[in-house]
């Protein structure tokens, strides 16, 4: 039992003993109070708003004299208790939760260098479908100095500190590649394990630095593995025979600096229409580009997978339900 409920007991506890002896002090000389629970009655309203009814008896006295000093004790409970919240506040960098309440928000498992980069992309003002954040990173001080996301202090590899940072009703879960670790990819990979295992429908992106783990992530079912060893070897390839490619790039997933790529549902006026002739209205009427399209398509076997097709082709037609990938200044609000 945490320390506070004890005190809370040991006050309720000596309130009933005081009310006990104030009854039967006081019910001869008292009439009001005719009862123990009359007597604990007027304890309670005592302490909250001073003296309704003056004790006859010496011992109905003594007791309202203890009431008083009990009164200041109280209070002073309360004033060091706040003063304590306000110091480690202020010492752990802000405010820590200790269970997340919230629905459809975004997981970020970890603690790395790239987090704030990371949450700083997240709450980008070009964003204008926001979910709440919430941070789950194993320090002794929350590294946020800002109201607008959520930390909790836990490891995200332990079910118990997923399930306080509310893993159960999340949308998303980011799990950041730490550098620092001893083996980085056996880090990402077993918090990928205990996500998934928890709660396989949200939807789990994973930074991993080498191709040969992707395997055990796929085994997992993460939905998004970002591999920066293959990425990078990709990119510096095409980019000495591209020049300039990287930094195309780097604007394309760089929020609050020139144009991103964004995926929003095909709106019905689309649906039925040709990839060329889309593209073509969506310029024109929009101002955004149409890149890719997304179709859930299903096997032989019957499993179901999203697909994504680059510039499909003149025979390519939208279907409703399809998610569109345009390139704009910010996110489009199209219908």
């Amino acid at each position: 039992m945490k320390e506070r409920y004890k005190y809370a007991v040991g006050f309720v506890t000596l309130f009933l003993v005081e009310s006990i002896v104030l009854y039967f002090s006081e019910r001869g000389s008292n009439e009001i109070l005719d009862s123990p629970a009359e007597a604990f009655w007027w304890i309670i309203i005592f302490l909250s708003s001073g003296f309704e009814i003056i004790p006859e008896t010496i011992v109905g006295r003594a007791v309202g004299t203890l009431l008083v000093v009990e009164g200041f004790v109280l209070l002073g409970f309360f004033f060091a208790g706040f003063a304590a919240h306000l110091v480690e506040r202020r010492m752990s960098g802000g405010r820590i939760m200790k269970q997340v309440k919230l629905k459809d928000h975004i997981l970020v498992c970890g603690w790395t260098s790239s987090t704030p980069k990371v949450l700083e992309e997240l709450t980008s003002k070009d964003i204008k479908t926001r979910r709440k954040i919430v941070v789950l990173a194993d320090l002794e001080k929350n590294p946020l100095e800002r109201d607008d996301i959520g930390f909790v202090k836990g490891d995200p590899t332990r079910d118990g500190d997923l399930i306080r940072a509310g893993i159960m009703n999340a949308n998303t879960a980011i799990i950041p590649l730490d550098r620092n670790s001893d083996n980085p990819d056996a880090r990402a990979i077993l918090t990928a394990l205990a996500v998934e295992s928890l709660n396989r429908s949200v939807y789990t992106c994973v930074e991993l630095q080498h191709p040969e783990n992707e395997k055990h992530l796929r085994h997992a079912g993460v939905d998004e593995i970002v591999c920066l060893g293959r990425l990078s070897q990709n990119l510096i390839v095409h980019s000495s025979l591209k020049h300039g490619l990287s930094r195309l790039f780097s604007e394309l997933v760089t929020h609050n600096y020139g144009h991103e790529f964004y995926k929003i549902l095909v709106p019905r006026r689309f649906v039925g229409e040709s990839f060329p002739q889309a593209l073509k209205r969506l310029i024109e009427e929009e101002g955004v580009i149409l890149a890719a399209v997304e179709r859930k398509t299903t096997n032989e076997d019957g499993n179901t997978s999203m697909d994504i097709r680059v510039n499909p082709g003149h025979d390519f037609v939208l279907e409703e339900g399809d998610n569109m990938f345009v390139i704009a200044s910010e996110e489009p609000q199209i219908y």
